[in-house]
């Protein structure tokens, strides 16, 4: 297969839509802003999905990104074996600005000190892509939402414009993966399909529809961006593109 056949969201479509969708403000100048001030280096994008990674209590985390070369790929994957999210997860990751991980009775459940900030992290997705899809399975459901940033319309006054995402519930995982492009997916992240299912928990952050900036990214600035973000910690395992990153503070 040497082209995805369109996008994750179209298989995801035809799943059960849960009745609660995730409501999302935020205005075209705040998209702009991420994607061309904030974020500016394509890197920067893609550690701050590491970081929640991490801060979801992964042991292992799996990002793939295409080479410059490789024009045949048109998605950037992070996966990580952490706490996941149901659905109430999935309406927390949206509340732009604020971050219930920093909640004291969440925080006293978690295994490290958490390093993200601002939550607005997965924002920073739209400086590389139009498009962002979570996968994630928590308490024995698998759950997906997609965001296009390109939905964000211009204001003259910059006001924002409440977006409804649906939740879809995959309950036929095997099918779905069938019917998608997912065994590409784990092909070129290097994730164990096979062990998902002894998983108890797991999250695939999948970017699709590449702007120009992602086609930039090269292995080796990359590596180095990941490696001086991470902290020194015995319990975490990064790989890019299959090779394992270690922290430069080693």
């Amino acid at each position: 297969m040497n082209q995805s056949p369109g996008l994750i969201s179209d298989a995801i479509s035809g799943y059960t839509q849960l009745d609660k969708p995730v409501e999302v403000s935020m205005s075209h100048e705040l998209v702009y802003l991420l994607s061309e001030q904030l974020y500016q280096s394509p890197l920067k994008a893609i550690e701050e999905l590491v970081v929640n990674a991490y801060d979801a209590d992964a042991t292992e985390c799996r990002v793939y990104v295409p080479l410059p070369s490789d024009t045949q790929k048109n998605f950037v994957v992070v996966f990580d074996n952490g706490i996941g999210m149901n659905q109430d997860g999935l309406m927390d990751l949206w509340q732009i600005g604020q971050s219930n991980k920093r909640n004291q009775d969440i925080e006293s459940r978690r295994k490290r000190k958490q390093i993200g900030k601002f939550g607005i992290g997965k924002l920073a997705a739209c400086a590389i892509a139009n498009q962002l899809t979570y996968v994630s399975q928590n308490d024995g459901q698998i759950l997906s939402v997609t965001v296009n940033f390109t939905r964000f319309s211009s204001s003259p006054t910059g006001a924002t414009r409440s977006l409804e995402l649906p939740v879809h519930c995959i309950d036929d995982w095997n099918r779905f993966v069938e019917t998608s492009y997912m065994p590409e997916i784990f092909k070129f992240a290097q994730v164990d399909s096979g062990a998902l299912s002894n998983t108890k928990s797991w999250t695939f952050a999948i970017l699709e529809d590449l702007k120009p900036k992602a086609r930039k990214i090269t292995k080796h600035n990359l590596m180095w961006v990941l490696s001086t973000a991470m902290p020194l910690q015995h319990d975490f395992r990064l790989y890019l593109n299959g090779e394992e990153i270690h922290s430069s503070k080693e």
